[in-house]
């Protein structure tokens, strides 16, 4: 098609002749109606948005592979690093580092997404978080306290910065299906550990040997075929991780409107945006803001709310067991079960429930409120937890369905709070709202890491386990003091 002239000139009735502005760059490439980018109602663009976001939640949730991880790691770096005498629960340090550097640079990501649009924005993430894999390879030769804070601290920062990112554009395309939306997005978080505790297993140990050193509740590798491959892990996983996240990030876009570059820059440049952000999004990702401007809250305003910091209290609760469980389950479970295959193959079946989970969980808040979901996921976690000891004595089936039921539920969380945030807020501040709710993990993998390895020798693993189901129940319990409605009164 040729275009001959991006401008033009009209008449204006008095004998002048006044030129007309030039089209947006947007409408310049876009096709003459929206209606051709769309597959009877479903816009094709924003299917692909959903998917590179996907893409991108595969690697952000490989944090959910530490649990795997973690016992070549730690066996690692008993006979070649530092310290000799590091136990797995120790380990559990990394895990919280990734949380809490992702609550930390979560509100950042809010803000860097205004400034430099959600492609750029959550590229800078991803590529951090594979920056922190890929010089793992270095740190974890020198020391533990050194891997913390590249597999750790490194990894949570980009995870944080990318995270909200991908969730928020897809619901942007589809907002009256926003629950639904948010969770296919946010399980590809749960298919990343499907595909990857695959590889990790079987690329440390395809013979599916063992740990043979005995501690006092745990055992360790000690084969020299798997310890000299753990530095090269990390390698193969930032470097697969950087491919997926730039396609991703190509994918990602908001959906634009036919307005001029005055009227985006207008609709963006509010009093409560100024004050907040200095926005300079480009005329091709101008926000569509279905819900209208007057039902949009910004950050100052929202944390004037009692129910957000009731928001707040409660994903704190929920993310007090998440930590402990993931980054030990694998651990637990090699106490008493001697098949390294088979606890692989626990992660990727967890994982499967958590992808599956996300989807669920958002359909539940969907089809009923974000309550009702909240209430049904914590009692589901809480009563999960409670029993898991029992795996002991139950063998493998039990173990395997008892980690799967606590990956399920931990989906839950995740899936509705995004959701929560934008119906309660609204979608404009919903990167950076979302960032300020997320802080709460900050204050939740601390305290479930100095818990884990103060407690662990006094209560062991049983009583770790009752103890933070009772983080759950207390959850619970605030779910009926939080009343969960949209800025013109409608129950979320």
């Amino acid at each position: 098609m040729l275009v001959t002239s991006t401008t033009g000139s009209s008449d204006t009735g008095d004998g002048t002749v006044r030129m007309k502005e030039p089209l947006m760059q947007s409408q310049r490439l876009a096709p003459p109606a929206p209606a051709t980018l769309c597959c009877g109602r479903v816009p094709v663009r924003g299917i692909l948005v959903v998917v590179g976001g996907f893409l991108m939640h595969m690697t952000l949730g490989t944090q959910l592979t530490y649990g795997n991880t973690n016992p070549y790691l730690v066996s690692y770096i008993r006979r070649h690093s530092s310290p000799d005498d590091i136990h797995y629960v120790d380990g559990i340090w990394i895990q919280a580092c990734m949380l809490m550097g992702q609550g930390v640079s979560m509100f950042a990501g809010g803000i860097i997404e205004h400034r430099l649009g959600p492609r750029i924005a959550s590229l800078v993430g991803c590529w951090c978080l594979s920056a922190g894999v890929l010089l793992t390879y270095l740190t974890i030769k020198i020391s533990f306290a050194m891997s913390v804070l590249t597999y750790g601290m490194m990894f949570g920062l980009g995870c944080g910065l990318a995270y909200p990112i991908p969730v928020t554009c897809a619901m942007k395309w589809f907002p009256e299906h926003r629950g639904l939306v948010g969770g296919i997005v946010f399980s590809g978080f749960g298919c990343g550990p499907i595909v990857f505790n695959q590889v990790i297993t079987l690329y440390l140990n395809p013979s599916n040997l063992p740990p043979t050193q005995k501690g006092q509740d745990d055992v360790y590798f000690t084969q020299e075929e798997i310890l000299q491959r753990v530095p090269n892990l990390f390698l193969v996983l930032g470097g697969t991780y950087a491919v997926m996240q730039l396609i991703g990030a190509l994918l990602t876009i908001y959906p634009v409107t036919p307005q001029s570059s005055h009227e985006a820059v207008s609709s963006e440049g509010s009093p409560e945006m100024r004050g907040f952000v200095n926005s300079s999004e480009s005329p091709e990702n101008v926000l569509c803001n279905e819900t209208g401007s007057n039902l949009d809250i910004p950050p100052l305003q929202m944390l004037k709310t009692k129910n957000f910091y009731l928001l707040w209290f409660l994903f704190l609760l929920g993310g007090m067991g998440g930590v402990f469980v993931v980054a030990l389950y694998k651990s637990y479970g090699q106490s008493f079960i001697a098949d390294d295959e088979f606890l692989a193959i626990v992660g990727s079946c967890s994982a499967v429930l958590n992808a599956v989970g996300g989807i669920f969980w958002g359909h539940v808040a969907d089809r009923f409120t974000f309550n009702v979901a909240a209430k049904i996921l914590y009692v589901m976690f809480a009563s999960a937890v409670f029993t898991f000891s029992g795996a002991e004595h139950g063998g493998k089936p039990y173990f395997m369905i008892w980690v799967c039921v606590i990956f399920f539920a931990i989906s839950g969380k995740y899936a509705i709070m995004p959701p929560a945030v934008a119906r309660m807020y609204g979608n404009t501040y919903m990167s950076t709202n979302y960032g300020l709710l997320y802080t709460s993990q900050v204050l939740t993998s601390a305290a479930s890491a100095f818990m884990g390895v103060t407690l662990q020798q006094m209560l062991h693993y049983t009583g770790q386990f009752f103890f933070i189901g009772g983080f759950a129940c207390v959850g619970f319990i605030v779910t009926f003091f939080l009343d969960a409605r949209t800025p013109d009164g409608k129950e979320v």
